[in-house]
């Protein structure tokens, strides 16, 4: 439902206090898919033991750095942070995938620790973060140096059989991985020990000339964590504000819609700090909760965590990229679920949302209502079978391991938009 234009400013943060109340403690049963990967026969799954250069020792090096907001300990709920509002927000680093993936695989009832009973096999290599460790290093070289030693390692184990049957995860950007020059990024992906594997990524690669690997697109991981077949509830039909939006105003389109949102305040409210460090994500969730749209341009690439705060929270994302990979193509109908407006198409981007039908509104978000379950990553701390993104995810690779085609493990696992 579209909000009254004549919504009152003043009143801003008590309706930010009240949303922020109401988020949190009313929670409610959504409805779920059948998943098959805990049905008939599911694959068994054998978890690497990686010497600790693979993955705790750029975790202990990273961790204290504070790079990006968010606490990476496994410690806390298997790499979802710490509590930052009861009992669902927590304080994640959107780079945590890899250790969220670890520890949910190393509790999963898939698991088996005899490797040669296993059918499939997980790396768990935290690319992403040792990334980030190498950062500072001048040379692809250097920065490749670790990464690239980890195929050396797995040829070298008696399961590997040229690893069609081993998965990993990415937990930054898949571009960064498939570099061999420049100031930033590794060449991980491109050793040719790399094409056999299937990699999971918060954003696959666009351009796919160089990739030769199958890459399953998967979401971000926010900080809204449901457990026990739960999310937040939304109230669609008090959402207050029109449009919202959250960021760092550093490129033009991005300033452009900044200067938008201020000529007209009774239609969208932006928030910004100087820094990301300094954002409250608390007052970020409360504003996706009372918003009807959020607009999410693109950052250093095409794909931004703020589009799953978003979208978790009830609010229908608006893009600005037509092309890309987005998770679970085949289970959801995204040109259903999100907006995408393209410069030529909404020089006045207020007054085109502002123009879309209310039914269509409605439907929009009817179909995140019902998908919301299949973006987040439960923090049930047992690791049991909780459908949530992660449970998903291995949906996807279990029918891959039952269809028994190699063909079935290469390509980007999801379409791009302009496909739907």
């Amino acid at each position: 439902m579209h909000p009254s234009k004549t919504s009152q400013r003043p009143l801003l943060p008590f309706v930010f206090a009240t949303c922020l109340t109401l988020l949190f403690l009313a929670l409610h049963k959504l409805p779920r898919y059948k998943l098959r990967v805990f049905k008939a026969r599911p694959p068994r799954i054998y978890v690497y033991d990686l010497p600790p250069e693979y993955n705790a020792e750029p975790l202990s090096i990273v961790r204290p750095l504070r790079l990006q907001a968010g606490d990476l300990s496994p410690a806390h709920a298997g790499g979802l942070g710490p509590v930052l509002v009861e009992p669902s927000l927590r304080n994640t680093n959107q780079f945590a995938l890899e250790v969220i993936a670890h520890s949910r695989l190393l509790a999963s009832p898939l698991r088996t620790k005899d490797p040669s009973q296993a059918d499939l096999f997980y790396v768990p290599f935290y690319a992403g973060i040792e990334l980030i460790r190498c950062m500072p290093m001048p040379t692809p070289e250097a920065r490749s140096n670790v990464s690239l030693g980890l195929w050396d390692y797995l040829a070298r184990q008696p399961y590997w059989n040229g690893g069609g049957n081993h998965f990993m995860a990415l937990g930054r950007i898949e571009s960064d991985f498939v570099l061999d020059g420049g100031a930033f990024g590794t060449s991980f992906l491109l050793h040719p020990a790399a094409s056999q594997v299937t990699f999971f990524s918060i954003e696959p690669a666009i351009h796919r000339e160089r990739v030769r690997h199958h890459t399953i697109a998967v979401p971000y991981p926010v900080h809204t964590h449901a457990f026990n077949n739960t999310l937040p509830a939304v109230d669609y039909e008090a959402k207050s504000t029109l449009v919202s939006s959250n960021w760092l105003s550093r490129t033009p389109l991005r300033q452009n819609l900044r200067a938008q949102c201020e000529v007209q305040p009774s239609l969208c409210t932006h928030y910004e700090e100087a820094d990301y460090s300094t954002f409250d994500n608390a007052k970020i969730a409360a504003l996706n909760l009372q918003s009807v749209f959020c607009l999410q341009p693109p950052g250093d690439s095409p794909t931004r965590s703020a589009f799953w705060d978003s979208i978790l929270l009830g609010c229908i994302p608006v893009v600005f990229h037509p092309y890309l990979a987005y998770p679970f193509a085949n289970r959801i109908p995204w040109n259903r679920t999100i907006v995408t407006i393209t410069p030529d198409q909404a020089p006045d981007v207020l007054a085109y949302l502002a123009a879309i039908p209310r039914e269509q509104v409605r439907d929009l978000q009817a179909q995140i209502e019902k998908r919301r379950w299949m973006w987040q990553y439960s923090s049930t701390p047992e690791g049991d079978d909780e459908e949530d993104a992660f449970t998903v995810l291995l949906d996807e690779i279990a029918d891959r391991w039952r269809a028994g085609r190699r063909s079935a493990w290469r390509g980007v696992g999801g379409r791009l938009a302009s496909d739907s």
